[in-house]
This record gives C-alpha cells, sequence and structure tokens, in this order.
C-alpha cells in the first residue's frame, strides 16, 4: 500500500482587487485567513461569507466577492480576493401598511437607522440601506406599540425590493396594531416577604392608565431590588 501525500500550499501574499470603497486594511482586519496560513478552501469560503455580510453592513449590499488562487511557488501561493462592489443601495420609499393609529411619518421616525433617502433623511450614509440595522428599527417599532399600551402589535416579514437599475431599495411593512389596552389591577403571588401594600406601593403602572413596557420594567426592577436588599 502505498500512500501519496502532497502538503496543502501556505499563503503567502493576500490580494484585494476592485474594493473602491473600503480600504484593503478594513478588509483584511475581516477576514480569519492571514499570510503565511495554510490554504484551506472552506476558511476561503468562510471569508467570501465575512467580507460579503461586511459590505452589506457598510450599505452595499450588492457586493459581489470571488475568489482566485494563484501558485507563486512550489508551495506557495497567491489568494486574491475580487471585489464588485458597486455603489451604495439606498432606500427611496418606506410605506406602512394598515397603521391607524400612528402616521407614517411618526412611525418612520422611530425608525432611527432606517431612513428614506432625499429631504427626509438628507441623503448620506444614513439612507443606505443595512439588513442588520433594519432588524434593529423593527425591534424598535415594536418597544414603540408597548409603550403606548398595544400589548399584542404585530408586523409581518417586510417586503423588500430593489428597483431594476438596482439603486433603489422599497420597503412595505404591514402592522396589526391591535387594541389599546389600559392597566386594570395588580395582584402579587409567590414568595411573599412583604405586605402585598408594600410592594404596591410607588409602582408606576398604575390602573386605568394607559399600560406601558418602560413603566413595567421599572416596577420590576423596583421589585426585584426589593429583595436583593434582603439578601435575595
Amino acid at each position: 500500500l502505498t500512500v501519496v501525500l502532497k502538503e496543502l500550499p501556505v499563503i503567502a501574499e493576500i490580494e484585494f482587487v476592485g474594493n473602491e470603497h473600503i480600504s484593503t486594511d478594513e478588509l483584511k482586519e475581516t477576514i480569519k485567513l492571514k499570510e503565511w496560513s495554510i490554504l484551506d478552501v472552506n476558511k476561503v469560503k468562510e471569508d467570501i461569507s465575512a467580507l460579503q455580510k461586511h459590505y452589506e453592513e457598510k450599505g452595499y449590499y450588492l457586493a459581489r466577492i470571488s475568489h482566485t488562487v494563484q501558485p507563486i511557488k512550489a508551495d506557495e501561493v497567491k489568494l486574491t480576493f475580487r471585489v464588485e462592489d458597486f455603489e451604495k443601495i439606498e432606500i427611496k420609499k418606506i410605506t406602512f401598511l394598515n397603521n391607524r393609529r400612528f402616521s407614517d411619518h411618526q412611525l418612520k421616525n422611530v425608525l432611527q437607522e432606517t431612513r428614506e433617502g432625499g429631504s427626509f433623511s438628507g441623503g448620506g450614509s444614513s439612507s443606505s440601506f443595512k439588513e442588520s440595522s433594519f432588524k434593529q428599527d423593527l425591534q424598535r417599532l415594536t418597544y414603540w406599540y408597548l409603550e403606548h399600551g398595544y400589548v399584542k402589535f404585530k408586523y409581518e416579514s417586510p417586503i423588500v425590493t430593489v428597483s431594476e437599475d438596482k439603486r433603489w431599495i422599497f420597503i412595505s411593512i404591514y402592522v396589526d396594531e391591535g387594541e389599546q389596552y389600559s392597566m386594570g389591577t395588580t395582584e402579587f403571588s409567590g414568595d411573599l416577604l412583604f405586605e402585598r401594600d408594600e410592594l404596591a406601593k410607588d409602582l408606576q403602572l398604575t390602573q386605568g392608565e394607559k399600560f406601558s413596557i418602560s413603566k413595567r420594567n421599572a416596577d420590576i426592577q423596583k421589585l426585584t431590588e426589593m429583595y436583593q436588599d434582603l439578601g435575595y
């Protein structure tokens, strides 16, 4: 039985080509492969995914990245990442559907990082589409409704479409606001080391007022601290 081994080459040089909008130094910090590491195709694919995500975070949603491997010596290669970054894709219009309690203008102001281009956001990077920022803004939208008493608020998966010239994004968000809830009575159960009147004292949520998620969180924190003060 003869086993023939051929060692993988080492990466003598890492090169980036076509990256007009993000510097080579910044891209090198994004990848895990370094010069003089062993060439591993799976790790190359992982680095391409990381680069793709990095470009999307920067607003270059249409960026495409490929790679080539060029032998230099018998056991050394040059790894080249080829980038097509295009221009940033910007948000042309955000549309809310089925919102009856709050206007489009109010809800757009809740979205802190996802803004329309042009006069609404003043243009620039703030109007570029970033998927991770958009998800955070959807969480802000949910919190906004909870803060105003809409405890059953939900939204359907937003519809994101790209224009034919790949310059603009259009976003549609369908919301189900539900009813606005007010506070009823407050009850306590479990390990009650305080009298109920003492637990209820100074709670921010009071009967009859609109429910507020921030006041509920503050009340939970206050009750937690009361028990922590006893050593629990």
